[in-house]
């Protein structure tokens, strides 16, 4: 670690490693269907894994800037590795529903990976795995891990 601000990074990763931030779960009015049950209905139905609210700690609705779009839900699970990696292996099972699962990032992460995605648009992939930022180039088996800002404008694409 280089510094103190290098260990506060690292510290809000950890903090945000048992969370998942589910994108375009629409809200509803029913009372009857909380976020919880919703997203467990996801898991469960869509994803093909087993889960309860036991195995949930909090599950809530994130503000957005744009009140006109749908507030994605943070999921914390109690149990960060195992859960996360299953859920993470399956949400390509999700493909055409218009639900997106991704990690909770910090915040100078988040703005790396939204850089990154724009950059890269259909030129490669690019994905997080336990807070790192991974790209890889079409055509290219090198995977570039994203660290910096410095490593997104070393990566030799053009929009």
């Amino acid at each position: 670690m280089k510094n103190l601000e290098d260990k506060q990074k690292l510290c809000d990763q950890l903090r945000r490693s048992k969370n998942v931030i589910f994108y375009g779960v629409r809200e509803t009015n029913n009372r009857t269907n909380s976020d919880i049950d919703i997203i467990l209905e996801i898991i469960n139905s869509k994803l093909n894994v087993a889960l309860d609210k036991s195995n949930i700690n909090c599950c809530f609705r994130m503000k957005t800037a744009d009140k006109n779009n749908i507030k994605p839900i943070l999921v914390q699970f109690c149990s960060s590795v195992h859960t996360k990696k299953v859920i993470f292996y399956n949400k390509k099972l999700l493909k055409g529903i218009n639900i997106i699962i991704r990690e909770d990032l910090t915040p100078d992460k988040l703005q790396i990976f939204k850089a990154m995605i724009e950059k890269v648009n259909k030129n490669g992939k690019i994905w997080t795995n336990n807070g790192e930022i991974f790209f890889k180039s079409n055509g290219s088996d090198v995977v570039k891990k994203i660290k910096e800002w410095h490593d997104v404008n070393a990566i030799g694409i053009t929009r």
